[in-house]
């Protein structure tokens, strides 16, 4: 029995010695480092909006405020676009992608989206998208994002 045990020992330890491999990998790293200039910009307002007690869900375009919704009352004191003092953002990225979230003090959300870009007299325009939701809850809605120019 001791005889066979042996046996089988060193024939394992042969049969793992033979089929033994070891693993490597090669890896690349790359990193790209770019410095940003920082831009100041106007605030983005849309002022006090009234709207009717269970309203639809709108959009407001700051290309044309306040047209065609039944359930809006007003716009007063706002600045739907923005601009910034750089010409060279007219390629917008942002890092949030698509809508921007607007929340208010309790937790309430519409969303926001920048539009048309456009460059004049050495500064940068954004039009701007607001997304009324239906039945939307009263109160101070804020958001903020960070936008990159293109080089």
């Amino acid at each position: 029995m001791r005889k066979y045990f042996l046996l089988s020992a060193v024939a394992l330890m042969t049969a793992t010695n033979v089929n033994a491999a070891t693993d490597y990998a090669e890896v690349t790293a790359k990193a790209t480092i770019q410095k940003a200039n920082l831009v100041t910009c106007d605030e983005l307002n849309w002022g006090t909006i009234t709207i009717k007690q269970d309203n639809a869900a709108f959009t407001l375009d700051s290309t044309e405020p306040g047209t065609g919704f039944s359930d809006l009352i007003s716009i007063s004191g706002g600045n739907s676009q923005f601009t910034c003092n750089s010409a060279n953002m007219t390629s917008l990225t942002k890092n949030n992608e698509g809508s921007l979230y607007l929340v208010n003090e309790n937790g309430a959300e519409m969303s926001l989206e920048v539009g048309d870009v456009w460059e004049m007299d050495g500064k940068t325009y954004f039009a701007t998208q607001l997304h009324i939701p239906e039945d939307v809850e009263a109160g101070t809605y804020t958001g903020t994002f960070t936008a990159f120019g293109v080089y």
